[in-house]
């Protein structure tokens, strides 16, 4: 770090009333730290215990006879010529389980069809038919979808038994507490000397990852409400005045958070739509952005307003920038949750489809531009250290873990409202709150600030 002996020491303003932040003594400075590194391991700790988010049944006709329910634990196909028809019946879900989802893969026969030499294209002719049936004896209820018959098409890559996977049956509601599909392949006499046999999988979400999600959600909700009620009921104690850019720029951003937490979750969940996912998205990028525009300013005043209440570092080419972000974010997300709510086996990191790749190179792009100022502004605060009150350095050392997390979610593509990956949504919900909450204690006035108010 560059420093400068001859630089003057910092002098507090007495204007200035004592938050929090000022009062830090080294002892409490460590204490601090030590519970900032306690809370981010007990989190890092707890992903290990959190529930897988699809569960996967590959069914077969075998393990699937028509009064039995798909064994979870079997990976067998049922054989093309025995037994062409295939019968399967997924019991025991509900609305937790979010979706189901049934895909086809066609299996290659070794001893023909050039299997180590060629790439073949399969097309399977088979008529469907999705009844509701009862959880236990299997009789059928209702039709759900009559048969009907259905041409697809299969690329096999040579040197490979399983041909690709293709879905054949999308359901984005549970309603019904058992499902009995029936499936006959039609042209067995046309593929059976390329296709030995057919692997069929039941994929939906389970039901103790839908849980753990409300359950995450909603505790984290109601704590930022609690946290934004008492940081609103501190911050009036001190007069209007008085009040800095910090503490007012916070306030906007702990109504954001709250938001952010999102009331709402349980209808994007559990009732899926195009708009509910819509509004999710509207939440958490705005945060996201309000939190982008508070590191610009914020570490420009910390360079350049050492000591004044107000600032002049809130100027419109940074509001602009962050107005794109928010967009470009805003429209690639919404593109992948419309896309996961057809088919949720959407991959982040494979989906590039037109206009939603175009969107996220252009924001990717846009937030490394925002990465460059902030590295521009932490260069510029290193070589004035000396003359930088207490509250600013501390501001420093603190925002450096999240800053680098924050952009480690956007990049990863972790900011999507349906995220599968147990794990990282606990580490972004966890780490965004938390930030946060250390910040309201921060900028919360002192009892000494409140005496002098």
């Amino acid at each position: 770090m560059h420093t400068n002996s001859n630089e003057p020491a910092p002098v507090e303003n007495p204007q200035l009333i004592k938050l929090n932040i000022d009062m830090m003594s080294e002892r409490r400075t460590k204490i601090i730290w030590f519970l900032f590194l306690a809370v981010v391991i007990f989190f890092y700790i707890l992903t290990l215990a959190v529930p897988p988010a699809i569960s996967t049944a590959v069914a077969s006709y075998r393990d699937c006879p028509v009064d039995g329910p798909v064994n979870n634990d079997e990976c067998l196909a049922f054989n093309v010529n025995s037994h062409p028809t295939f019968i399967g019946v997924l019991s025991g879900v509900n609305e937790y389980n979010n979706f189901f989802l049934l895909e086809m893969q066609p299996v290659r026969n070794e001893s023909g069809g050039g299997y180590k030499t060629t790439d073949i294209g399969v097309s399977l002719s088979f008529n469907f038919t999705l009844n509701y049936v009862t959880s236990k004896s299997h009789v059928v209820q209702e039709v759900l979808l009559p048969e009907k018959n259905h041409l697809i098409n299969f690329k096999c890559t040579r040197g490979q038994r399983l041909c690709e996977s293709k879905m054949i049956l999308y359901l984005p509601r549970i309603q019904r507490d058992a499902y009995q599909v029936i499936i006959k392949i039609t042209n067995t006499d046309e593929v059976s000397w390329m296709v030995q046999d057919i692997q069929f999988r039941f994929i939906y979400m389970y039901q103790k990852y839908a849980q753990y999600l409300l359950i995450l959600k909603y505790m984290f909700f109601f704590v930022s409400v609690i946290a934004l009620l008492l940081y609103y009921k501190f911050l009036k104690k001190i007069n209007p005045s008085d009040r800095i850019f910090e503490q007012k720029m916070l306030l906007v951003l702990s109504i954001a958070l709250v938001l952010f937490n999102d009331p709402f979750f349980a209808v994007t969940l559990l009732y899926p739509s195009f708009l509910s996912a819509l509004f999710s998205t509207v939440f958490v990028t705005s945060f996201y952005c309000l939190l982008l525009l508070f590191w610009l300013c914020q570490f420009e005043r910390i360079c350049t307003e050492n000591d004044k209440k107000g600032t002049k570092t809130m100027k419109p080419w940074k509001v602009v920038l962050i107005l794109v972000v928010w967009f470009t974010l805003v429209i690639s997300y919404t593109i992948l949750s419309y896309t996961y709510q057809q088919d949720p086996a959407t991959n982040y990191e494979s989906e590039d489809e037109g206009t939603y790749q175009i969107f996220k190179v252009f924001s990717i792009l846009l937030v490394m531009i925002v990465v460059g100022v902030l590295v521009n502004y932490y260069v510029n605060f290193c070589r004035v250290w000396n003359t930088r009150i207490g509250r600013h350095k501390n501001f420093f050392f603190f925002s450096t873990y999240f800053i680098f997390c924050t952009f480690l979610f956007i990049f990863t593509g972790s900011l999507t409202v349906y995220n599968n990956d147990g794990n990282r949504v606990l580490i972004v919900i966890s780490v965004t709150n938390m930030y946060i909450f250390f910040l309201q204690y921060f900028y919360g006035p002192s009892i000494e600030g409140i005496k002098g108010s």
